[in-house]
This record gives C-alpha cells, structure tokens and sequence, in this order.
C-alpha cells in the first residue's frame, strides 16, 4: 500500500494535527472499536505517540495497534493490556505521514501524538465514548455540500451535536438519541469553503439520555478528518485535502 493506498485509507478513517493535545487534558476523546489516526510530520521527524487503554464494564478485550509509515511499511505493532498506556516513537526513519490503526474491541483507547495528528470520521465513523473534546474540519473550495449522520445505537445514549460555520454561526444541530442514524446535508456556501468548520458535543436537550458512544460519520468531497485543533486543520487540511482526492481519482 502506497501514500496514494494510504489516502485512500484516510477516507475510511484518520486525521492530522501540528501539536498533540495532553491525554491529561479535559476532555480527552476515547474511541472504541476500530479506529485510524494519522500523523503528520512535514519534516520527517520521527514522532512520539501515546496509547492509553481504557477498560468497560466486564469486558476482555486487550488492545492492538499498527503503525504504518507513507508507504504502507509496518513500523510498530503492539498489544497493550486494558488500563495500560504505551508511550514511545515510532520505529525507524522519519516519515512524512504515519496511519496508527488501533483496535480496542469494546473496550476504549486515547491517543495523543507531538506531531499533528487527528482521526477519521469517514466510513465507520468517529465513535466517541463520553465527553468530546471540540473537533476541526476542513472543508475544501470544491465541495459544495456534505453529509453528517449521528448515530446511537445504545439505549439512553446520545448527543447534541453542534456544527458551526466559520463566520461563527450555526450551520447544523443534531440532538437526540439517535437510535436510527440521523443524517442531514451540509450546504457549503460559497464564503464558506476552503476553511475550517468546527463541531461540539453536549449532553442531548430533547431527550433524557446521556453523552455516550454516539458514531458520527461524515461523507461528501472532502477528506472526512477531524483534528483536534483548529490551525492544525488550516494549515494541513488542504495538503491533506489534495493527496486524498489523488488517492479517490477525483477531478
């Protein structure tokens, strides 16, 4: 799999960032099951990553996770027991991009890197568990409308998502429990593209349930990351933006 495969990759899950948020922050995003995080590095250096296993309930699954540098080489591959955290750079020679694929099962991992970095919301979506930190989308000249659909399939489990427009106004609201996937178009304004819009979560309003495991999957003509900071999407997602479109054949 090469850096154009990789793109490819990046629409089924990944995302970028300049400076990597502190696990220790608050709130620290968790994802469960199957994720992709990408790392940037647009010098090739070589970045330090952080694997924190989170356990649920009376669940057995361990962690494992892949590293695979911008030509699909393995350069890191890992179990971590639950509760555990593994800290350390990544194995071999700078790369200027690295897919982290993580693996959880039911149980939940954070993730946090000193390269920018972020995690994809494509095809299976970004599965958050409990709070969300606010999350960055590029969205690129050429796309005129995109979806989002939220999902939750757990009883009393929901959101209210928020996505804000980059003159600061809202574009969208999604609350509730979301038991079947909700899913609305985007309309892109002309002003509005080839910048960054932004998403919060929050404890639904419309429903007496509570902010938990809620999937929420983006689709369109766009690269569908969300990076944890906002410059981080300015000044990445276009080059971002450009090497998934090669990757789609997109014109």
């Amino acid at each position: 799999m090469n850096v154009h495969t990789l793109g490819r990759a990046l629409l089924t899950a990944a995302a970028l960032a300049l400076v990597a948020p502190v696990l220790g922050a608050e709130p620290v995003l968790v994802v469960r099951h199957t994720h992709h995080f990408l790392v940037v590095s647009p010098a090739s250096v070589v970045p330090a990553i952080t694997l924190a296993s989170r356990s649920f309930h009376t669940y057995a699954d361990a962690l494992s996770a892949e590293v695979l540098d911008a030509d699909s080489v393995p350069r890191l591959t890992l179990s971590l027991p639950l509760g555990e955290t593994w800290r350390g750079p990544v194995p071999g020679p700078g790369s200027p991009l690295y897919l982290v694929v993580v693996r959880p099962g039911m149980n939940g991992v954070a993730f946090a890197a000193d390269r920018p970095w972020g995690v994809v919301a494509g095809d299976a979506g970004l599965g958050s568990n409990g709070p969300v930190p606010e999350l960055f989308l590029y969205v690129p000249e050429d796309c005129a409308r995109f979806t989002l659909t939220c999902s939750a399939t757990s009883p009393n489990e929901g959101a209210r998502v928020v996505l804000t427009a980059p003159d600061g106004a809202t574009a969208l609201v999604l609350d509730g429990e979301f038991d079947r996937p909700d899913s609305r178009e985007v309309a892109v304004p002309a002003p509005a593209r080839g910048k960054v819009w932004s998403f919060t979560w929050a404890k639904p309003q419309s429903v007496p349930a509570g902010l938990d495991d809620v999937v929420l999957t983006l689709d369109g003509r766009l690269a569908p990351l969300l990076w944890p900071d906002r410059t981080w999407a300015k000044v990445h997602g276009p080059t971002v933006w450009s090497r998934h479109r090669a990757a789609m054949g997109w014109r």
